[in-house]
């Protein structure tokens, strides 16, 4: 968490730099004189403070080209590496009178809430103290404070319950960040009242209620307002772009406004607006693009929006970023949102209809396509192949048919998602793409062979092949996928049987780096969605899972797959696997599902099965398991004879069949089969056709042997023939011919 806290800081202060050379007009130190009283001061504080090993902070004097320098030649102190355990009253007491410049912010210190204690920093103007606890304090409640800031930043602080009072007092501000603090009420439209030349405003994170209240006069210095992640509801002002002249970027997602966007609102010239996550209905503005002709960003996700995205002849030349994703747009992909500066498109979950354009060839700057979940129809066109940098294809659930095209193996592309589609061919092309980390070709009619060259995608962490027409044996090379989090092949034609190399997988290391670089490379929702279809539709978790279920695997079940000790799910139900299940599976430490259901395996269930602590689901159903199912102990003890059922020698709990008297329900058994009781189901049937073949043999060679047994042998069968004839005759047929 330090460092990125750290990283945080260090983003945060890029961002304010320029900024604050605007408000201090020079980007230069001051030479100040050194008082001996500045001195003083300073080194108190650097004696009073601790350092996270417990030793006090080094010395603050430096030496520079000319001789001597000690701490009273700075005009600012930044105190922000995150190390100090505690801090005494000396922070605020200070006697640094000239101070213009204090960061103490990403540290433990427990700051007053009134910030009485710079009562006589006449000089301050740059104050920030973010990420802190901040301290109940009686004393000068109303004080006045002799400094105007221009630059105050009180983010993220413990405690923070409503702004401190000395802010009514404060008309200088130009930069003001009051995010992460969860602050109550409505939002706080005096400080723009106040501050009439402030430029920037975040207020994000917080728990600001009701209407935004726009200021009683027009706000002529405000050029970045960030209100996202509230609780604020209602229209949005229509008069808004006449009460912020020169704004530009505006952000206020998250929210719960709704109503129509304000038409006036092409009067801003925006650079970035963010509209996202609210209950906007209508159309867009029409002149929203016209007005803002840098714009570079614009995000309308999730709304109910519907209509023209843009009017007919409106192009943005600079439009990098578009999301429009989660509304209600129909009708055919309109032109004017194939953008060539685009680097980002996301019109997911819409109801935009009918072809790919082939216009798309344009977009020869875009990293990320997202056309998920609306109806377009035909085949994916090879202009697709023209977009050179693109790392993201999201073509989900749409009616998309015929093959993929073959040139797709060219892309630098690292995430597809084609499944839920009517796609049909093979799969060399897509297997051919090194930069591959997610691939998901599902609910399709993909046929032949899985490649041999999927070896190659060194990189894979999801391969999702689930509900196609593939056959063929699981390739070795499949083996060679260390970085393999995810496998779903199942619903297939797959056969042979399967690899022990399976279980030198691995969980894939850098999952984490996958889901950030998906994450970056797409939108928010788009990944969050897919990590929630992932553990709620398949029962994954993130971390690892494979499913190769209804397919027609055959043979043993690997010993070598109990080494798959960080797998969470394992599908291997509607197989024809054989023999025992392995009793190395108790090694599956955080298996939450394992489904071993519809094979042919026999044995016993291993009571070492008992140690998997995170099991949630289980079935080894409808199979030809023998002997006492394990005790109702641990996770056990939660599953129902569902888990059990179709094994008609299996015994005990929470079966109806109760075991025999000499069972031991409690013994201990790894599948190895040394354990006496219940034959298993295999060794039943041989000695049943032994017995009763040798007793067949017997009789033969007795009749053969001796003529006396011969004949009374043939009259025995004579009479039982006779008496079976009359016995039918009588009671049958005669019976029968009666009624008629």
């Amino acid at each position: 968490m330090g460092n990125i806290k750290f990283w945080l800081w260090v983003i945060f202060m890029v961002a304010m730099a320029n900024q604050w050379q605007r408000i201090t007009g020079s980007g230069t130190a001051r030479p100040d004189r050194c008082w001996d009283e500045e001195r003083s001061a300073l080194l108190e504080l650097q004696a009073n403070m601790m350092s996270s090993n417990g030793g006090h902070l080094g010395l603050w004097e430096t030496y520079n080209e000319i001789g001597y320098s000690d701490c009273c030649s700075w005009y600012w102190v930044r105190v922000n590496s995150k190390t100090f355990k505690s801090c005494h009253s000396y922070l605020m007491s200070w006697r640094l009178t000239s101070l213009e410049y204090l960061d103490i912010s990403f540290n433990r210190f427990e700051v007053p809430v009134s910030f009485n204690q710079f009562v006589n920093h006449s000089k301050l103007t740059y104050l920030s103290v973010g990420y802190n606890t901040l301290t109940t304090d009686t004393e000068f409640k109303n004080w006045i404070p002799n400094f105007q800031l221009k630059f105050f930043a009180i983010e993220g602080c413990v405690n923070l319950q409503k702004l401190p009072s000395f802010f009514h007092y404060q008309h200088n501000l130009i930069i003001l960040a009051i995010d992460h603090n969860q602050l109550p009420g409505n939002f706080p439209t005096w400080l723009l009242e106040n501050n009439t030349r402030l430029a920037d405003l975040y207020a994000r994170d917080n728990a600001f209620i009701g209407p935004l209240k726009l200021p009683s006069s027009r706000h002529l210095y405000l050029e970045q307002l960030d209100v996202s992640n509230n609780e604020l509801s209602g229209c949005v002002p229509a008069n808004i772009s006449s009460a912020f002249l020169n704004l530009n970027i505006l952000n206020m997602s998250l929210n719960l406004f709704e109503g129509p966007i304000p038409s006036d609102i092409g009067g801003f010239h925006f650079l970035a607006l963010d509209l996202s996550h609210n209950f906007f209905s209508g159309g867009v503005p029409r002149d929203l693009a016209i007005g803002s002709p840098a714009l570079f960003y614009l995000r309308l996700s999730n709304n109910k929006l519907t209509g023209q995205i843009f009017s007919k002849d409106v192009r943005p030349s600079l439009l990098f970023y578009l999301f429009l994703n989660g509304n209600s747009f129909e009708g055919p992909l309109p032109s004017n949102i194939f953008l060539k500066p685009l680097i980002i498109l996301d019109a997911s979950s819409n109801n935009f209809s009918g072809e790919i354009p082939r216009w798309i060839r344009d977009n020869t700057k875009l990293l990320q396509l997202d056309l998920s979940k609306n109806h377009l129809e035909g085949s994916i066109p090879v202009d697709i192949c023209n977009l050179k940098l693109i790392q993201v294809l999201a073509l989900t659930e749409n009616k998309l048919s015929g093959p993929v095209p073959s040139c797709v193996s060219g892309l630098p592309l690292e995430h597809i998602h084609l499944d839920k589609n009517q796609l049909v061919g093979e799969l060399d092309a897509l297997f051919n793409i090194l930069s591959l980390k997610t691939l998901d070709l599902g609910y399709n009619s993909f046929t032949g062979n899985i490649p041999h060259t999927i070896g190659s995608l060194s990189n894979l962490n999801f391969l999702l092949l689930k509900n196609n027409q593939l056959q063929g044996e699981i390739p070795t090379q499949i083996g060679l996928l260390n970085k393999l989090s995810v496998m779903d092949f199942s619903f297939n034609k797959l056969y042979g049987p399967l690899l022990p190399c399976l279980g030198n997988l691995i969980q894939a290391e850098n999952d984490a780096e996958t889901g950030s670089s998906y994450y970056h490379a797409t939108t928010r929702e788009a990944w969050l969605d897919f990590l929630s279809w992932i553990s709620s539709a398949r029962n994954y978790h993130i971390s690892y899972g494979i499913d190769l279920s209804s397919n027609r695997l055959a043979g043993e079940i690997p010993i070598e797959l109990g080494n798959l000790s960080k797998i969470y799910a394992l599908n291997l139900a509607h197989n024809h696997f054989v023999r025992r299940i392995p009793g190395t599976f108790s090694n599956l430490h955080d298996i939450e599902s394992l489904d071993l259901s519809y094979n042919s395996l026999n044995g016993r269930i291993p009571v070492g099965l008992l140690e998997l602590y995170s099991l949630a689901i289980f079935s080894v159903a409808y199979n030809n398991l023998s002997g006492a199912v394990p005790p109702s102990k641990a996770q056990f003890s939660t599953f129902d004879k569902s888990s059990y059922e179709g094994n008609p020698l299996l015994c005990g709990y929470p079966l109806d069949n109760e075991c025999s008297s000499t069972k031991s329900s409690d013994t201990s058994n790894d599948g190895s089969g040394d354990s006496t009781g219940f034959v298993d189901t295999e060794s039943f049937y041989v000695g049943f056709v032994v017995s009763y073949g040798s007793i067949l043999l017997g009789i033969v060679a007795a009749l053969g042997f001796n003529p006396y047994w011969r004949t009374a042998g043939f009259r025995l069968i004579e009479e039982l023939m006779l008496n079976s004839y009359y016995f039918l005759l009588d009671n049958v047929v005669t019976p029968i011919k009666n009624r008629w």
